[in-house]
């Protein structure tokens, strides 16, 4: 008997960003710290605002979980294990700068946070993809599902399930954005690709709009019969 295998296409990659992660020492900061982090990242990298593709995602502690459930109170402190990392999203030609924040230490927070080395991830073509918040702001869950749908179409993402969850403040310059969490699910790897790269909404450097591959939502979306 004699068979040949056929090779098996590696999964797309977004051409052009990335996720860089890096091995972060800091003992708590305090859960709404998206501002504090965005200036910290700021003064030693002024050029992330010319950057469109360029995201900062939020740090999350072990008491956040998946960003559905989060303390209410915004002043209160997420402790850090040495498992916690810092996750930016990049362009490809920043990522000689990536290499070299580490070793910076960031005053985020009373605490200080100490970068250290990194690893690369590279963006995921999964057909579920979840983001901890949107800064659409909208009434109610039905208008911000509306309008996150009309602005997926115009850029070219459709979705035949969307999940939303619970609102969340998140402090910008001189105010707070209501946000929401996002979770899409059918998209086609070309879909997931696109809607990681470019976000949805607003305010990329406050961790808002940025998406991640996420397990499937279809048995949970699905009608019981």
């Amino acid at each position: 008997m004699h068979w040949q295998e056929e090779d098996t296409p590696p999964p797309p990659v977004a051409p052009d960003v990335v996720d860089v992660r890096y091995r972060i020492r800091c003992r708590a900061l305090p859960v709404d710290h998206a501002r504090d982090l965005r200036s910290a990242l700021l003064s030693v990298w002024p050029w992330l605002t010319d950057e469109p593709l360029a995201g900062i995602h939020t740090i999350h502690g072990a008491e956040s979980g998946n960003g559905w459930i989060r303390p209410d109170d915004p002043a209160t402190y997420l402790p850090l294990s040495r498992r916690t990392r810092l996750a930016l999203r990049l362009p490809y030609h920043r990522l000689e700068d990536a290499r070299e924040l580490s070793g910076t230490t960031l005053q985020v927070g009373p605490d200080p946070m100490t970068i250290e080395d990194s690893r690369l991830h590279p963006l995921q073509a999964q057909g579920t993809a979840f983001a901890r918040y949107v800064a659409i702001e909208a009434e109610d869950e039905e208008e911000f599902l509306g309008l996150c749908a009309e602005q997926l179409r115009e850029i070219g993402i459709g979705a035949p399930r969307m999940m939303a969850g619970r609102t969340h403040l998140v402090t910008a310059s001189g105010a707070a954005l209501r946000c929401r969490s996002l979770m899409l699910d059918g998209l086609d790897p070309g879909q997931s690709l696109d809607l990681q790269r470019q976000g949805l909404g607003p305010k990329r450097l406050l961790g808002c709009g940025l998406f991640l591959p996420h397990k499937s939502i279809a048995p949970v979306a699905t009608p019981s019969k």
